[in-house]
């Protein structure tokens, strides 16, 4: 799933996890979202890294939120995220694949 935000730009989305069976899965206690954004798939360190726990949900998904801040620095360009669930049995699953997060290029920026 490509991700596409302008530079700067406030942007959120609602991530719903969904069971083999087609239920709805929600967060324990203690577990959490991992949603990460790297230069690229090599890269050691996060450019953006939101953990999303139990507290976050709103009706049947967590909410994703990227701030102005998180992007206002970065380069205009293709970058490379994803998102994990890692449980309290130490077990962890890839909900997203690494995918495409765009950085586009924006005139204005907030104040």
């Amino acid at each position: 799933m490509k991700l596409s935000i302008t530079r700067g730009t406030t942007m959120s989305f609602l991530l719903t996890i969904q069971n083999d069976d087609g239920t709805i899965y929600y967060l324990k206690d203690g577990e959490k979202l991992i949603f990460g954004v790297k230069f690229d798939i090599e890269s050691d360190d996060y450019l953006i890294k939101k953990i999303i726990i139990a507290e976050n949900r709103e009706e049947n998904g967590y909410l994703i939120s990227l701030k102005p801040e998180d992007t206002q620095k970065l380069e205009f360009k293709d970058y490379r995220y994803d998102i994990g669930l890692q449980t309290n049995d130490g077990d962890y699953y890839m909900l997203v694949l690494c995918s495409p997060f765009v950085v586009n290029k924006a005139v204005t920026a907030k104040e």
